[in-house]
Formats: C-alpha cells, structure tokens, sequence
C-alpha cells in the first residue's frame, strides 16, 4: 500500500477526469485511509480468531470474521480494481473479487496441507470437493455480472467486458481462462481418484493459483490499457508477493 500511495499518479486514473459524481469517494487520501483501516480491522479480526482456536476456545468470531471478509474485499475491488475506470460500475463485482479470492486461498490451503502431510486421504477428498464447488461459485459470479449487461444492454458495464472479448490478445487470456479456472477443476478433479491422489490434486491446485494470478492482472491491466507482456516487472511483483506469503506462513 505504501508503494501504491507513492506511484499513484501512475495508475489511479480518475485523478485526470474533473467533476465526478463519485469526487469526494475519489479523494485518494480518502481511499488509502479507509481501504487501510478496512484491511487492519480484517487483520486484528483474524489474528483474535487465530489465537482463540490456538488455546481450544470456542469462538462466534468465525461468523463475525466471514462478514468482514466480504465487507472488506468488496471495497478493496471497488477502490483498487473498479476505480481504476471511473466510469464503470458494477454491483456484483466486488462479491466477484471477494469469492475468487477465497477460490485461490482455498487452493493454497490445499497445497500447504499436502506438502505438510497433515491432509489424509479424506481429507484431500474435502479438500477436492471444495475446490470443485468454490469454482462454480466463483463463475456463476461471473456469468451472474455477464448477462445483465447483455440481456439489458447496460453501456456503462459494458467498459470492462469489451477490451477482454474484442482486442485479440486479451480474447485468448479470457478463452484460457474460461477453461481453466471457471471450468477445470469440474472436468480435472471429477473423478475419486484425482481429488484423492495428493500429487494430481496439489497440481491441479497449482495450476489454479497460476491461473487465479492471471486473472487479477487480466482484471487490471487492460483497463489501464496495458498490453500483454510478461517481463521483469511481473516477475518481480510475484515473487515478491510469494515470498511475502511463505514469510507470514
């Protein structure tokens, strides 16, 4: 985030547009101050949580943590994704954003507890299962975002659909993503034995998290007019992030 503060003449593009409807939610103090408040309450809710079922203790902070995730994401997708087009609006882009995330924690989780050997055959099953059922959650948000704006033809909906149909390069990212992450774990994991198999079932899970990755950058990066590049820069931000990860694992 102090990154973003400091570059974000170089990526909050409605910094350029004058009179808003949105101008005081657009103030970009305003945005960095509530959107890290939003991911301190969420971290101080986990971290409570965490300690509770540490010590054995029952705790109704569960319930309390998953309404928070989705209030928070939300708004993160709305400031940090969705703003970045000033003019594009969407309602269930945010449970969009918040349920893909828990798709590619989920399938971390799964390899985390097979390379530590604390996931038995039935549990890798679950696990499967689970995979399996947050990625039909995960396109049926998508296609419920998709066809308001085609059955009722909505122009400013429309901004984000565009550029990753009808640019070429971007339409080849959307067809491997269709198949891969909306449709691949219900054709890979069908079967008992590749959702019990721990190799077949971390490599499915990987590929997943790949996938997941490239869709947050094809999220992004059109709409700021990128092209489809894969350098220094990509590789810089996911290592670093991975290595972020495994630190705090």
């Amino acid at each position: 985030f102090i990154a973003l503060w400091i570059g974000h003449s170089h990526w909050a593009g409605w910094l350029a547009y004058q009179n808003l409807p949105q101008g005081f939610w657009f103030d970009i103090r305003f945005v960095f101050i509530r959107d890290i408040s939003a991911l301190l309450i969420i971290w101080g809710l986990c971290a409570a949580f965490v300690a509770r079922a540490q010590k054995g203790v029952s705790s109704k902070l569960a319930g309390l943590l998953m309404f928070a995730y989705g209030v928070v994401f939300t708004l993160i997708a709305f400031d940090m994704v969705m703003a970045l087009d000033p003019h594009w609006f969407s309602t269930l882009f945010g449970g969009y954003f918040f349920v893909s995330g828990m798709y590619a924690s989920l399938a971390a989780w799964t390899i985390l507890s097979i390379l530590s050997g604390s996931a038995t055959v039935e549990h890798r099953h679950d696990l499967g299962k689970l995979i399996v059922a947050v990625s039909l959650l995960t396109a049926y948000m998508m296609y419920s975002q998709l066809l308001p704006i085609w059955y009722e033809n909505l122009p400013t909906e429309v901004r984000f659909v565009i550029p990753r149909l009808s640019v070429t390069q971007w339409r080849y990212i959307s067809a491997i993503l269709t198949a891969t992450i909306f449709l691949g774990p219900l054709v890979l994991l069908l079967t008992r034995w590749s959702k019990r198999s721990p190799v077949f079932l971390t490599a499915v899970s990987l590929l997943m998290l790949v996938c997941l990755w490239i869709e947050r950058w094809w999220e992004v990066t059109p709409t700021l007019g990128g092209k489809l590049t894969f350098g220094l820069i990509e590789v810089s931000i996911t290592v670093a992030f991975v290595a972020a990860f495994m630190t705090s694992v």
